[in-house]
Order: structure tokens, then C-alpha cells, then sequence
């Protein structure tokens, strides 16, 4: 599978259910109040827009969001498009977590 990751809107509209966990579940969770030295794993980023509007304004002091998607493209359109310091964006799929070899590097 290697979906154009022009398919998706240029615009992001993430769904309802996501913006609904997000917005809700996540503070309700006490989620986010933690300190700098908080990672977040972002699973099925695609292109970054949710990444960038909706999580990372929820973890106001974290260290950085590692979002990860399975399609190549997408990953390399997340990172020209949804640039930001505290987002690595990587390639993984999470269905194969045994080759999820990711180090965090946190220094």
C-alpha cells in the first residue's frame, strides 16, 4: 500500500471521534499536565495536521511527539508541511512492533 499523500485534504479535518478524544478524554485522562521530559507517541499521524493543531496544544511542556505513520510519503509530507521542533516524524508500522526499532533519544 503507498497511498499519494496529495489524497489527503490540504486542510486538516481530522475525525469527529479523534477531535472528541482529543479535546475530552485526553484532560479528563490528566493527560498533559506533566512536565518537559514528556514524550508522546502519535500512532497513524499521516500527513501532520493533527499532530500539529490538536496534540501538540494539549502537551504544552513536552519534549516531543514522535508520530509515526507506515506510508513513506505520507512521513515525508508530514515533515515538509507540518514542521515543528518537537515532532520527529518516522516511518513504523505498529502491527510489526518487534521491528519498531526506534531508540528514543531524550538527551
Amino acid at each position: 500500500m503507498d497511498l499519494d499523500p496529495e489524497l489527503y485534504s490540504s486542510s486538516y479535518i481530522p475525525l469527529q471521534s479523534v477531535k472528541r478524544f482529543l479535546t475530552e478524554s485526553v484532560p479528563q485522562l490528566g493527560w498533559g499536565k506533566g512536565g518537559e521530559n514528556d514524550v508522546v507517541l502519535d500512532v497513524g499521524c499521516g500527513p501532520g495536521g493533527t499532530t500539529i493543531h490538536l496534540v501538540l496544544p494539549l502537551f504544552p511542556k513536552l519534549q516531543k511527539i514522535i508520530a509515526v505513520d507506515v506510508l513513506p510519503r505520507v512521513i515525508e509530507s508530514a515533515e515538509s508541511k507540518n514542521f515543528h521542533e518537537k515532532v520527529e516524524y518516522r516511518v513504523a508500522n505498529i502491527e510489526e512492533w518487534y521491528a519498531f526499532d526506534y531508540k528514543l533519544n531524550l538527551d
